[in-house]
C-alpha cells in the first residue's frame, strides 16, 4: 500500500514538474528581449518554486559586467548598489556566472559571510540557490534565488533549477541574436527609406515602424517630391513580403518609381511604365501602392493599384476615404495592365493620409472596420502634422504588430 502510494505522489509530482516546465517553455517562446525573458524566469520563481526573492544578472557584450536584468522579493538600495558589478568580483552571484557552476547555500550563514551587505539588510533567509544561465562555455549569467525556508537541495530539485537555468541561458541568447538581427535589419531597412521627405516640415510628415515580430524589414515604404512650382508628388507602397527580399524589391520599386516620376508626372503613366518593368525583371513580386500628385489648383492627381484607401480630413475636421471605383490591380499581377489617372479635390489646408495595412489590420476583423476606425482617429487628430502622426500611430489596433507601418501625411 504505501509503495502504490509513493508511486502515486511520484507520478503526481513528475506531472506537476513537467507541466511546470511546459508553461516556462511556452512562456520563453512567446517572449522576445532579455527583459521579457528575465521577467518570466523571477515571475516563475516566486510563483511555482516559491522563492521569496529573485536576482537575475546578465554579462554585457565584452562580458566585463554583469547588469541586473530583473528583481522581485530583493531590497531596492541593495539591488541599486550592485545594478552593476565587475564580472571578476568576488560575488556569489559573479561566481557562478563566471565558472558556470551552480553554488547551493542550504543555510544562509555561508551566503551572509561571502555577501556582508545582505546580511546588513537583514534579508529573512532560510536557504539560497544559484544557478549559471546555461553551460560552462556558453554562459549568459546567472540567477540567485532566495527561499524562506531552509532547504536542503535534492538531487532531483537542484536538476530542476539546473534546468530552469539551461533553459533561461538559450532563450537569452536567442533573444541576443534576435536583437541583433533586428538591429541590423533595421539598419537597412532606414538606409533604403529616404530619411526625411523633400517637402517642408508644414506640408509633410512621415513615419515609419517596424514590425514587433518578425524580420524588422520588410517591403513597405514611402516616398515625398518636391517636382518644382507647388507641384508635390506623394507615394506610399507595399511589397507583398517579409524579410530582405522584399526589402530588396522595395528598394528597386522605389528607384524605379523615382525615375518614372521625373520622366513623366502623369499617375497614370507613370504606374503602367512601373508595372511593365516590374514583369520584365526576375525576382520582382506583387506590390500595392499610392501614388498622387498634387498640383496648386487644389487638385489631386492619382493612382490606387489595389492600395488601402488614403484619406482626407478637411479644415473642419470632417474625413472622406479617397474612392474611386473598383480598384485598380496590383503592381506585378496583370501584364500589359493600363492604369488610369483619377481626379480628386485636395483643397489648401485640408490633409491626405497615406498608409499601410499595419495601421489597419486586427485579427478578426474586416479591413473596412480598421479603415472606419483610422478615420475616427484622424478626425480627433491635432492640427500638427508631426502630433496627427503621432496620434494615429497611437492608435494602431492593440497586441502585437507582426507588419510594418509605414505612414504619410500631406498638407498642402
Amino acid at each position: 500500500m504505501e509503495a502504490a502510494e509513493r508511486s502515486a505522489r511520484d507520478s503526481s509530482r513528475a506531472a506537476a514538474e513537467m507541466e511546470s516546465r511546459l508553461q516556462v517553455t511556452a512562456a520563453f517562446s512567446a517572449a522576445l528581449t532579455g527583459e521579457q525573458i528575465a521577467e518570466e524566469v523571477v515571475r516563475h520563481s516566486l510563483k511555482q518554486l516559491k522563492a521569496a526573492a529573485a536576482w537575475l544578472v546578465v554579462f554585457d557584450e565584452q562580458r566585463r559586467n554583469l547588469r541586473t536584468l530583473h528583481t522581485d522579493g530583493c531590497d531596492p538600495e541593495v539591488v541599486a548598489r550592485h545594478e552593476v558589478v565587475a564580472s571578476d568580483a568576488s560575488l556569489p552571484l559573479a561566481e557562478v556566472a563566471r565558472t558556470g557552476r551552480a553554488l547551493w547555500y542550504p543555510k544562509p550563514r555561508k551566503l551572509w559571510a561571502r555577501m556582508p551587505v545582505f546580511a546588513a539588510a537583514k534579508i529573512e533567509v532560510g536557504s539560497a540557490a544559484l544557478v549559471p544561465l546555461g553551460g560552462a562555455g556558453d554562459c549568459m549569467g546567472a540567477l540567485g534565488l532566495c527561499f524562506p525556508q531552509r532547504r536542503d537541495f535534492s538531487r532531483g530539485e537542484r536538476d530542476d533549477l539546473l534546468t530552469l537555468g539551461r533553459m533561461a541561458g538559450q532563450a537569452l541568447r536567442r533573444a541576443e541574436r534576435y536583437d541583433i538581427e533586428r538591429g541590423i535589419a533595421g539598419s537597412r531597412q532606414r538606409w533604403l527609406l529616404p530619411a526625411f521627405p523633400e517637402l517642408p516640415p508644414e506640408r509633410c510628415c512621415v513615419r515609419y515602424r517596424p514590425a514587433e515580430r518578425g524580420p524588422q524589414i520588410g517591403g513597405y515604404w514611402y516616398d515625398a517630391m518636391d517636382l518644382s512650382g507647388g507641384v508635390f508628388g506623394v507615394v506610399v507602397g507595399d511589397v507583398v513580403g517579409h524579410g530582405i527580399d522584399a526589402a530588396a524589391v522595395m528598394g528597386q520599386m522605389r528607384s524605379a518609381m523615382r525615375a518614372c516620376v521625373l520622366s513623366d508626372h502623369d499617375p497614370g503613366h507613370v504606374v503602367t511604365r512601373l508595372n511593365t518593368m516590374a514583369h520584365r525583371f526576375p525576382g520582382m513580386t506583387m506590390t500595392t501602392l499610392f501614388y498622387g500628385l498634387y498640383e496648386p489648383a487644389g487638385k489631386l492627381y492619382y493612382v490606387s493599384a489595389g492600395h488601402l484607401p488614403p484619406l482626407i480630413k478637411n479644415g473642419g475636421g470632417a474625413v472622406r476615404a479617397l474612392f474611386d471605383g473598383p480598384p485598380s490591380p496590383p503592381i506585378n499581377v496583370r501584364a500589359g495592365h493600363r492604369y488610369f489617372t483619377a481626379t480628386a479635390p485636395l483643397e489648401p489646408g485640408e490633409t491626405l493620409v497615406g498608409y499601410t495595412d499595419g495601421l489597419v489590420e486586427r485579427p478578426g476583423e474586416a479591413i473596412d472596420d480598421g479603415i472606419a476606425r483610422l478615420a475616427a482617429a484622424l478626425a480627433a487628430a491635432p492640427h500638427d502634422l508631426d502630433a496627427l502622426c503621432d496620434h494615429l500611430l497611437d492608435h494602431r489596433p492593440p497586441g502585437d504588430h507582426h507588419d510594418d507601418t509605414a505612414l504619410l501625411a500631406l498638407r498642402p
